[in-house]
C-alpha cells in the first residue's frame, strides 16, 4: 500500500509550519491505522533530490542500535549489567573497576568531560577516544551518582559488543538487526557511497554515532520495534529507563529517551553534527512512529517537529 494522501498533507502542514520544510530532508510516518506517509523537504536543486531511499547521517541516532544490540548481548549471556569497564580493558586506570555496564548504558559513568570535548573533531573516532580514556586519571563524578550524557560511554559499549560478540559491531549491527528488519541501505560505520554529500564530513567513530540511513528505513525500524520483533524482554529491557545508584529515577534507557506526553508513553532519540540532524519518535501503544532526517535543519527545530507531528496523529 502506497502513502495515504490525507496522511501526507497533514504532516507536510506540520513540517511548513515549523519550518523544516524550507531545508532539504525527509519525514517517514506511521499512523495508528496502519497508513503510513514519506514527506519531502527543500528545494530539489540544492544537491540533488532528497527522497525517503536517500541515505543521511543519523549521528546519535545510533546508540538505539547499541542499545538493542547490548539487550541481544544479554540475552544470549554473553553480557552482564554489573560487568565494570576494567574487565573488557585491563589497561584503563583503577577508576574503571568501578564503571559498570550499565552506567554506560545510562550516561552515569562519569567519563571525564574532556574526552567529551573531543567529540567536536573531524578525528574523532574509537581508537582516539580509547586512548584518551587510557591516560585520564580521574572520573569527573563517582559512576552512578549523576547524569551526564556521554558519547564516550556509548563507544565503549560499542567496542564491548565487539568483544563479547568476537566481530566488530558494523558487522554485527547488519546481521543482527539491518538486514533482518528489512533496511537495506541502512550502514553503521563507514559513509557508503550512495550517502548525500555536500555536507560537512561527521567523525568516524562508531557507538556514539556511525549511522547512516534513510527515513524509510527509519521508519522501518520503528515498525519493528513497535511489534517488539527481537523478543518481548529484549524490547522491554531496552526501553526501560535507568536510575542512579541511590535510586533516583532518570528518563534515559537504553539508547532512547522513554517519558509520557499526556497519556502517551513515547520513546525519542535526535542525533545532530552541523549540517545533519535527525530524530525518531516512537508512540508504541498507538502504533505510532515518525522519523526525521534533514540536511540544515537544527536539532530542536527537528525534535520540535518529529514531537508535533506524532501529536497530531490519533
Amino acid at each position: 500500500m502506497g502513502p495515504d494522501a490525507r496522511l501526507t498533507e497533514a504532516v507536510s502542514a506540520v513540517m511548513v509550519s515549523t519550518g523544516i520544510a524550507a531545508r532539504p530532508g525527509a519525514v517517514a510516518v506511521r499512523a495508528p491505522d496502519g497508513t503510513h506517509a514519506v514527506c519531502l523537504c527543500g528545494p530539489p536543486e540544492i544537491d540533488g533530490p532528497v527522497t525517503g531511499a536517500t541515505v543521511m547521517y543519523g549521528a546519535s541516532l545510533a546508540k538505539q542500535v547499541v542499545g538493542i544490540l547490548v539487550s541481544l548481548a544479554v540475552e544470549a549471556g554473553e553480557l552482564d549489567l554489573g560487568q565494570p569497564l576494567r574487565q573488557f580493558f585491563p589497561w584503563f586506570p583503577p577508576w574503571a573497576n568501578q564503571v559498570r555496564v550499565r552506567h554506560l548504558l545510562h550516561h552515569t559513568s562519569g567519563l571525564p568531560a574532556a574526552v567529551a570535548s573531543l567529540a567536536f573533531s573531524t578525528t574523532w573516532d574509537n581508537p582516539l577516544v580509547m586512548a584518551q580514556l587510557q591516560r585520564t586519571n580521574h572520573l569527573s563524578t563517582p559512576p552512578g551518582t549523576s547524569y551526564a550524557y556521554s558519547n564516550a560511554g556509548y563507544i565503549c559499549l560499542a567496542e564491548i559488543l565487539g568483544q563479547v560478540t568476537g566481530g566488530p559491531i558494523t558487522d554485527l549491527a547488519a546481521t543482527a538487526l539491518f538486514k533482518p528488519l528489512g533496511m537495506t541501505r541502512t550502514v553503521l560505520g563507514q559513509r557508503p557511497g550512495s550517502a548525500r554529500t555536500g555536507h560537512q564530513e561527521p567523525p568516524t567513530s562508531v557507538g556514539d554515532g556511525g549511522l547512516w540511513t534513510t527515513a524509510e528505513d527509519l521508519l522501518r525500524w520503528g515498525d519493528s520495534m513497535n511489534r517488539r520483533s527481537l523478543g518481548p524482554t529484549v524490547h522491554d529491557r531496552a526501553e526501560t529507563p535507568g536510575a542512579l545508584d541511590d535510586g533516583t529515577p532518570l528518563d534515559y534507557a537504553w539508547g532512547v529517551r522513554v517519558t509520557r506526553r499526556g497519556d502517551r508513553l513515547t520513546i525519542t532519540h535526535g542525533g545532530s553534527w552541523p549540517t545533519w540532524t535527525a530524530q525518531t519518535v516512537r508512540q508504541p501503544e498507538q502504533g505510532i512512529s515518525v522519523a526525521v532526517l534533514s540536511a540544515g535543519n537544527d536539532a530542536e527545530q527537528v525534535s520540535t517537529t518529529a514531537l508535533l507531528i506524532a501529536d497530531t496523529l490519533t
